[in-house]
């Protein structure tokens, strides 16, 4: 699910939207699911001129940082409540 923030401004000053949640299946988790998905999301929005893509997680054992931070995402310095921010610059 995405959130387009360019929906709060305008003009935005940079379009930006938020990933709000990646949902895979338990039983396909660490088959290349989720990253197969993510590059397709992340060329679909290039192609939109999306400019950064934003997601956060709630910290602790088995939270998906590791997984984003391979596709390249990394912490932009903000929180959301209790979740790490994090940004992807496309």
């Amino acid at each position: 699910m995405l959130y387009d923030e360019s929906l709060r401004a305008a003009p935005p000053p940079q379009p930006r939207c938020m990933l709000w949640r990646l949902m895979v299946d338990a039983r396909f988790q660490g088959q290349g699911v989720g990253q197969a998905a993510m590059q397709q999301l992340i060329e679909r929005l290039r192609e939109q001129g999306v400019r950064e893509l934003l997601t956060s997680y709630v910290p602790g054992p088995g939270c998906p940082e590791p997984f984003y931070r391979g596709l390249g995402f990394l912490p932009n310095g903000e929180m959301d409540e209790d979740e790490v921010v994090l940004v992807l610059s496309l």
